[in-house]
């Protein structure tokens, strides 16, 4: 029979008895770790996809600005030669009625 000697039992008994109250720290340890790891990628994704969303916005934005200054403007109406004569008519009838309505405005005021 081969007998241990106390002092390598005892020392055994203290690393095991050390491991195994160790052993629920360093797994929430190893939890919070994965956590924070995971919080960060989610963070990093946030903003990655945020970023992505504004670039194709502000792509749309000059694509919309470059079609309308590709445009042409409308032509300018053809302006009024210095010998022809306007025709008078219509301002003049609607001189006359804005007077017929002040006129009458003026005769029966509204309470």
């Amino acid at each position: 029979m081969s007998t241990v000697n106390d002092q390598i039992t005892d020392s055994v008994n203290q690393v095991n008895t050390l491991l195994m109250g160790s052993a629920p720290v360093q797994s929430m340890g190893m939890l919070n770790v994965a956590a924070t790891e995971t919080i960060g990628m989610s963070m990093f994704n946030a903003i990655s996809t945020q970023q992505n969303a504004q670039t194709s916005a502000s792509a749309a934005v000059a694509a919309s600005c470059a079609k309308m200054l590709q445009q042409s403007p409308p032509m300018p109406e053809k302006k009024q030669a210095p010998d022809e004569k306007a025709d008078l008519s219509q301002i003049e009838a609607l001189v006359q009625e804005l007077l017929k309505q002040h006129t009458d405005a003026k005769d029966n005021p509204q309470s």
